[in-house]
């Protein structure tokens, strides 16, 4: 049977999948792996995307993450009605009985979420194009720079996970205690940061210069 043409590309079971690998992991180790390949944004089920976000919460706050937690905490942001409560939560646990298959189908996740952006950039281009306001150059840029957007921006420099950084920072520092720590800047293990840093160090501007970033 064909797929309805209103129906866009996603994986329920991969999401589901995702889901029930989190609560398998209290110490939100899964959930830390996961973030690094998809966000809230990513899930096409709505219930999922606030459940998922609602997880990333619990885990900032160093909390066990479980069905109990998640509960607590989704009734606390006044979702647990639209999520479909503790039955729902069940219902994902049992999905699976180990978090092996959660990297797989977080990959799904994130490649379905990408298919869906993609029509998404591509119909507002056929928009732009049909009402005939703008040239073709301009049309047709616009929705290469959309799709190059699309694609991966990890460049094996790091996941940009938090944990990831701290634990590299600490590797760092263990070596600067042993004397066989060398930088010419203290790396942040965040991508945009540390660009900036060594460009900075390139201009001759490192040595003696201490320069402060403060993120938001």
């Amino acid at each position: 049977m064909p797929k309805s043409k209103n129906t866009h590309p996603h994986s329920l079971e991969s999401e589901t999948v995702v889901l029930a690998s989190c609560l398998l992991s209290e110490d939100g180790s899964v959930y830390d792996e996961v973030s690094q390949v998809i966000q809230p944004s990513d899930f096409y089920v709505t219930r999922n995307s606030i459940i998922f976000s609602t997880m990333g919460k619990i885990v900032g706050k160093g909390l066990e993450l479980s069905d109990i937690t998640l509960l607590e905490q989704l009734r606390s942001d006044g979702n647990e009605d639209e999520v479909g409560g503790i039955s729902t939560i069940y219902t994902i646990q049992e999905a699976c009985e180990t978090a092996t298959h959660s990297k797989y189908s977080s990959n799904i996740v994130k490649e379905k979420s990408k298919l869906r952006q993609t029509i998404r950039h591509c119909r507002l281009a056929i928009e732009e194009a049909e009402e005939g306001e703008e040239e073709a150059d301009s049309v047709t840029s616009r929705l290469e720079a959309s799709l190059q957007s699309l694609q991966d921006v990890d460049d094996g420099k790091g996941d940009g996970s938090i944990r990831t950084a701290a634990e590299a920072l600490r590797e760092d520092y263990k070596a600067m205690v042993n004397g066989t720590y060398e930088v010419s800047a203290m790396p942040t293990r965040i991508a945009q940061v540390d660009e900036n840093l060594v460009w900075w160090c390139s201009q001759g501007r490192g040595d003696g210069d201490c320069r402060t970033y403060v993120l938001w």
